[in-house]
């Protein structure tokens, strides 16, 4: 079943991916045996031709009609899957049209995804709208954009946004976010969906639960196996709705339509939103807080076997020269602006655009990981210091663990909610006294491993 952090969790993962595909397209085909690059104003990979590894595939225009035996990353203005991808698909473009068959995964993101064919497993899926798709709509008017005839067609069509047709299959579970979503096709398993207007049809079929929240109106016909737990300032029930299990919607006022046996209660979509902006919701500060301790857990887990050196190494500098740890993580710091602005726009001078792409991915690549792992660093650090351990000894992990802890514990204290009886002049201290920790974390995480690298070097010279 899904659940509201499983859409943070599966667009995360989507972001990631589209962020790293940059990097990936623009690496030399020969460093990946196992991967094919495709990069191309038009590319086709015709009805009939296999491809038996990962493709990467960019450009203006994609057409998949053959067959990938593998994960497809897809990147492009107009994307459409006509043949079979045996593993999973990851794409972003304006219109990205699936009417073939996916055997894994769909993450998509784009201004209209829509989906005709067959997602074997899960679909992960983002669009804008229609406004959104209108603003795309002008670029086809010029005939440079104008290569994939089916999809040009397609824009003077009707649909927009997230759309799931009549024949499209989905095996696994579905998350949906945007400003239109159209639902008519069968759902194997849970419906999350989120976005301005929601429509479930009369050809909608849905194995598990739905659960979705629109901004504007809610439109719920079609069939639901499970339960139904909706919100929305505006329903509209269909006479044919049928719910195998118990159908809760939150709105503002009854709605005289909704079935006799809806259960109904009270939801004000702006009263919750002022609720949710002005804090106060210590519950959700205590979940997401624990979720981050096991997250964090498991890290300090795989980084004590998992590039040990690494953390050890940034840790024992800092433990035997913060003072230059500091320095360096400032530096570094202050440098980064100025590195990704500069050295992109080198590559793109000397090297054109893939390689600007490459460089301000990988920069952008390496401030998320220092900024994703500083608290194991200075945590390792704290750990070490707990346990009373000599610079360059190993650390248990428990006692690195309790460091950790106490890093992500008071990095956690910026995001105290305001009210709920805590004054505003302690929250603010403490928010601040967190925004400390943050940046400190990250200057000293950064220091040391310039440190460390530098020491290397120099011992290897």
């Amino acid at each position: 079943m899904l659940r509201p952090t499983s859409t943070r969790a599966g667009l995360s993962r989507l972001w990631l991916a589209l962020l790293l595909m940059p990097l990936l397209w623009a690496l030399p085909s020969t460093a990946i045996h196992a991967a094919q690059f495709k990069g191309d104003d038009l590319y086709e990979l015709p009805a009939g031709q296999t491809i038996s590894e990962d493709l990467f595939a960019a450009g203006n225009s994609l057409v998949i009609s053959g067959t990938v035996d593998g994960d497809l990353f897809a990147a492009g203005q107009t994307i459409r899957i006509d043949g079979v991808v045996t593993g999973h698909v990851f794409a972003a473009g304006s219109i990205i049209l699936l009417t073939g068959e996916v055997q894994g995964d769909l993450y998509a993101a784009g201004a209209t995804v829509i989906i005709e064919g067959t997602v074997a497993e899960d679909l992960r899926v983002a669009a804008g709208g229609q406004d959104a798709t209108v603003n795309m709509a002008g670029m086809f008017q010029n005939e440079e954009f104008i290569q994939d005839s089916v999809l040009q067609l397609r824009m003077a069509g009707p649909d927009h946004g997230v759309v799931v047709a009549p024949d499209a299959r989905i095996g696994g579970d579905t998350l949906a976010a945007g400003m239109d979503i159209s639902l008519a096709g069968h759902f194997g398993s849970d419906v999350h969906a989120t976005g301005a207007n929601i429509t479930l049809t009369d050809t909608a079929s849905v194995s598990g639960d739905l659960h979705g929240e629109a901004g504007s109106e809610f439109v719920v016909r079609g069939h639901i196996a499970g339960d139904a737990e909706l919100k929305s300032p505006q329903f509209e029930f269909g006479d044919g709705l049928s719910v195998g299990g118990t159908l809760a919607y939150g709105a503002p006022a009854p709605v005289a339509q909704a079935p006799a046996t809806a259960q109904f209660y009270e939801w004000d979509p702006q009263a919750a939103q002022n609720a949710e902006s002005s804090g106060g919701n210590w519950g959700t500060w205590i979940f997401r807080t624990l979720s981050v301790l096991v997250g964090t857990a498991l890290l300090v887990f795989l980084s004590n076997r998992i590039g040990r050196s690494f953390f050890e190494g940034a840790a024992s500098q800092i433990r035997t020269q913060a003072g230059m740890a500091v320095v360096w993580g400032v530096v570094s710091l202050l440098a980064m602006p100025f590195m990704l602005g500069l050295l992109p726009f080198l590559g793109f001078v000397f090297f054109g655009v893939p390689v600007a792409i490459m460089i301000w991915a990988f920069l952008m690549l390496i401030w998320f990981v220092f900024w994703v792992f500083s608290p194991l660093i200075t945590g390792r650090t704290l750990g070490s210091l707990l346990e009373g351990a000599l610079p360059g000894e190993q650390v248990a992990w428990p006692k690195i663990l309790v460091g950790v802890v106490i890093v992500v514990l008071a990095a956690r204290l910026v995001f105290l909610p305001s009210g709920a009886g805590l004054p505003d002049l302690v929250r603010g201290i403490l928010s601040a006294v967190g925004a400390v920790v943050i940046v400190l974390s990250y200057i000293l995480a950064v220091g040391g491993w310039v440190q460390t690298w530098g020491r290397g070097g120099r011992q290897a010279a």
